[in-house]
């Protein structure tokens, strides 16, 4: 978990303190959107974060101290947040949490979380996104197993190919046809090597 400075903690503690929190969304490669809970905009590290009509959920904490997971809830009156989310594909997005005072004029600011978008729900009043510990993918199970057919959707993302051929049956020789095999996403070897013999330490006279 975050150890604060004792001087940041002092201060945030006095009568004066306005308490407040700074987050960093990142939307794609090359844009981030920055929202903060006071009802005016922050400057920080040169980045202005807007004011927005956001809470920010406690924070689960595991067994060595580290933040697991918090929950953002925006409200979406406006629709700005649907579109934010339904335009762009924020799964494992990096996400900063930064928690912050006004001490008379002057904020105050210490990180409180590193992690990335673990999911989203959203109706037409609030979205809610979910920023979980990095090592909280380590535990979840493969959503893929290996093949020795590609499966990616033909022309999808993944297999990036846009000539002008309209079929593809998912082999590796289909793929070296229309020129695309670097993208290919099967395990060619997989057929070779469920005939071999595999042996751990030294193999058996």
């Amino acid at each position: 978990m975050k150890d604060f400075d004792n001087s940041y903690i002092t201060r945030i503690s006095s009568e004066e303190a306005v308490a407040f929190w700074l987050v960093d969304l990142e939307i794609s490669d090359s844009s981030h959107q920055y929202f903060c809970t006071l009802d005016i905009d922050i400057v920080f590290e040169g980045n202005t974060y807007k004011s927005a009509a956001l809470k920010v959920g406690e924070m689960n904490v595991s067994l060595d101290m580290a933040v697991d997971s918090v929950k953002l809830e925006f409200a979406n009156i406006d629709l700005k947040m649907s579109a934010t989310l339904l335009n762009n594909n924020l799964a494992r997005r990096p996400a900063v949490i930064h928690h912050g005072a006004m001490d008379g004029y002057t904020p105050i600011i210490e990180e409180a979380m590193t992690g990335f978008v673990g999911g989203w729900d959203l109706d037409e009043k609030r979205a809610e996104i979910t920023v979980v510990n990095e090592f909280v993918f380590w535990n979840k199970r493969t959503l893929r197993q290996s093949g020795v057919l590609c499966p990616w959707p033909f022309k999808g993302t993944e297999c990036g190919y846009s000539g002008s051929e309209e079929s593809c049956n998912s082999t590796y020789e289909r793929c070296q046809a229309l020129s695309n095999s670097d993208n290919f996403g099967g395990f060619r070897f997989m057929a070779a090597m469920e005939e071999k013999e595999i042996w751990w330490g030294s193999k058996p006279a």
